[in-house]
């Protein structure tokens, strides 16, 4: 097994962490802080997965005014979100929001002519040029759009043009309205042909406001729609609450993972799943799918609905609040998500006759599954690089077999 340094973050200072942490280190802090235990890499297992064609990288520079990036923030609006710009601050962090001092100062620093960072915007797929949705600088934007367009923020805490503190939009000198709606910003366009792979690893590496953002919210920012409607629909659901304890938070939509995780496997059996796609792509292109579902065939996101439901109420049923955890004598352990969705998927499928009678021969099933902690190849595929193709296969025929052979003694 691979040493690891204790982190000590929790859940109450998660959101204080240093501006400078790794994803590594963020990764980490994220499992700790959520109630899932850490998924970390193993450095002797390689592999190509992650790695993508920078040939492929589609970015393009553009230097609209900021009274432009208003109005196009306003077409948004307009048009029930056809076109403009969309603020999606459900998929960014959910702490550190700018309070109207920060706020203030960003506009102070546009009266004062110093140039700002750069914004990153998504191009969307579909609509390409008519849409675009944040990436980075959604704090900058929502204060430009409290100041200019809604005309809510009174300056305050101001630095130089303190005359100014008070006052709003309107109550600015015709010079100064003027500067700050043709102050020019550099905007980095990832365009519409980029491929969802390097649009992840775009994601991850240019986010600049702290803490990195977590995979789930960078694919929820890929595939707004029905995927992430129904992932916070049954992130939130009685049956997933009572199956985990309720000690899953929804702290960086680490909740919605675990369910995705979940449809993913049931939707595509876990034997087609390969390192040609790594567990980000494959977890991508799985609400991309569900998206698809939504226009084509609506009743089989219900049918994913209520298979869900019917894994977690079975979990919770064979082992109370013990589901989804190691099998190591001692103190309860944090929710392992690769157990996650190896019992919640291999307990869907069975029938309601063989459930019965798995129910029946319970604490046989229970002294297989502690069997498996002396199996070291088991143990590593819950804990290292677990979206290896060869580990999901060993972990779930594992489960899939000691379930197997419980209902064959019967």
């Amino acid at each position: 097994m691979i040493d690891q340094p204790y982190i000590p973050f929790s859940d109450e200072d998660f959101n204080k962490l240093p501006t400078e942490l790794s994803q590594e280190m963020f990764d980490r802090g994220l499992a700790r802080a959520s109630g899932v235990e850490e998924e970390l890499d193993d450095p002797d297992l390689y592999d190509d997965v992650g790695r993508f064609d920078p040939s492929k990288i589609d970015i393009e520079t553009r230097t609209p005014t900021v009274e432009l990036m208003m109005k196009r923030i306003r077409y948004y609006e307009e048009s029930d979100g056809e076109q403009g710009i969309r603020l999606t601050p459900d998929f960014q962090r959910m702490g550190g929001i700018w309070g109207d001092d920060k706020q203030s100062r960003l506009i102070e620093s546009m009266m004062l002519r110093i140039p700002l960072p750069a914004f990153y915007m998504n191009q969307d797929k579909e609509r390409r040029d008519d849409l675009w949705e944040v990436v980075d600088g959604l704090q900058r934007l929502t204060a430009m759009r409290r100041f200019l367009l809604d005309k809510t923020l009174r300056l305050k805490g101001l630095e130089f043009w303190k005359q100014y503190n008070g006052k709003t939009f309107d109550d600015l000198p015709l010079s100064l309205r003027r500067r700050l709606e043709e102050t020019q910003i550099n905007v980095y366009l990832i365009k519409h042909d980029t491929p969802d792979n390097v649009r992840f690893n775009i994601f991850k590496r240019i986010n600049t406001g702290g803490v990195p953002l977590s995979g789930q919210e960078i694919r929820h920012a890929l595939n707004l729609g029905a995927s992430t409607n129904l992932l916070r629909e049954l992130a939130s659901s009685p049956e997933f609450k009572k199956a985990t304890a309720n000690s899953i938070s929804n702290l960086r939509m680490v909740d919605q993972e675990c369910v995705l995780r979940f449809l993913a496997f049931h939707m595509r059996d876990y034997r087609n799943y390969s390192n040609r796609d790594d567990l980000d792509t494959f977890l991508n292109n799985c609400m991309k799918e569900i998206n698809m579902l939504d226009r084509t065939d609506p009743s089989k996101i219900t049918s994913l609905r209520q298979r869900f439901k019917v894994a977690m109420e079975r979990a919770y049923d064979l082992f109370g609040n013990r589901a989804f955890r190691k099998p190591i004598d001692g103190r309860r352990l944090p929710i392992s998500k690769a157990l996650f969705e190896v019992w919640a998927v291999n307990l869907e499928r069975l029938t309601d006759a063989q459930f019965a009678q798995l129910k029946a021969r319970q604490s046989a099933l229970e002294e297989a599954f502690k069997r498996l902690k002396d199996d070291a190849d088991f143990m590593t595929a819950i804990s290292y690089s677990t979206g290896d193709a060869r580990r999901v296969r060993y972990r779930f025929g594992q489960v899939e077999r000691i379930i197997r052979e419980t209902l064959q003694d019967a």
